[in-house]
């Protein structure tokens, strides 16, 4: 996915999505000025929500590895 530039959250909408899954976020750049992200509890067939504590000042790429349980 890309958390655009500007923003500090996105939507990662997922069928598949069980509460109990885990999930692991990997950015492949920068992401400042924010310096740590978050996701919110996943909601079943839903998804969650990826979360910096700032904006990002450019497009940030990032990878979702998400583990079924």
């Amino acid at each position: 996915g890309i958390l655009l530039k500007n923003t500090k959250s996105i939507i990662i909408k997922t069928n598949s999505s069980k509460v109990t899954n885990k999930v692991n976020v990997t950015f492949t750049n920068d992401y400042s000025p924010a310096s740590r992200y978050w996701i919110t509890p996943l909601q079943d067939q839903t998804g969650f929500t990826l979360q910096t504590d700032a904006p990002v000042s450019d497009d940030s790429v990032f990878f979702v590895l998400v583990i079924v349980i």
